[in-house]
């Protein structure tokens, strides 16, 4: 027990499940047994690739100077998301010598992997304790942080601000990320994803609000809006 080893400072169990930047030693350190298999079996090869380049992220942040001990949680892992978003976009366009990712399947598993690692919203928090620049992110602060960076590189990570994540969340209820008030998944029933429906109507207010169709007839994939019939699919 004396002689094991530290990790990050800290003990190995802590890094169950998880993986870390550490700053002092200029590591990156990652769960070989638990988080990158789980990874890999439900989310894909990319996903393992993108849990590391948000790590890596970290360094680029402290290296360029972009955070300090001020800085919050939330602004340092979202820019560590979009920059990860940045080297997705690499490898998508075929950059990168080892591996490949196309913009459909490939990317939609590893966004499915960044809805899994999200933190519960603060607003669920009824005791105060994750004020929301402590948080991780949400669903969709962490999607939509992967997305600026695939989009718009690498300049549009470094100006993250707490300002721009709320303006990024707008008015969007929290109920919308968590509608059971947990971590844990809603089962998609037809009444559920009728409700988002409902709500995203009610939040932008369209002229001629889409309804839900549950079986996809205009494109490929697991979901798409079909503009003939006004659907979301």
């Amino acid at each position: 027990e004396a002689s094991r080893p530290r990790v990050c400072g800290a003990d190995p169990e802590e890094f169950f499940y998880n993986a870390a930047y550490c700053l002092r030693a200029d590591v990156i350190a990652w769960d070989r047994i638990g988080l990158l298999p789980v990874a890999e079996k439900f989310f894909g090869q990319m996903a393992v690739n993108g849990l590391l380049a948000h790590e890596y992220g970290h360094a680029l942040q402290h290296k360029a100077g972009l955070v300090d001990d001020d800085t919050p949680l939330l602004v340092s892992e979202q820019q560590a998301d979009c920059f990860a978003g940045v080297y997705l976009r690499w490898v998508a366009e075929g950059e990168s010598p080892r591996f490949e990712l196309n913009t459909t399947d490939g990317l939609d598993k590893v966004l499915a992997g960044a809805l899994a690692i999200r933190d519960r919203p603060p607003d669920f928090n009824p005791f105060g304790l994750l004020p929301v620049e402590a948080s991780h992110g949400t669903a969709l602060d962490r999607v939509s942080a992967v997305q600026q960076g695939f989009d718009l590189g690498t300049a549009s990570c470094a100006r993250i601000t707490m300002a721009d994540i709320r303006q990024r969340r707008g008015d969007i209820p929290a109920a919308l990320f968590d509608p059971a008030g947990t971590q844990s998944d809603a089962e998609l029933t037809e009444s559920a994803l009728a409700s988002v429906i409902t709500q995203l109507n009610t939040i932008f207010s369209p002229s001629r609000p889409p309804t839900l169709q549950m079986e996809v007839s205009c494109a490929a994939g697991p979901a798409a809006y079909c503009p003939d019939s006004n659907t979301v699919e």
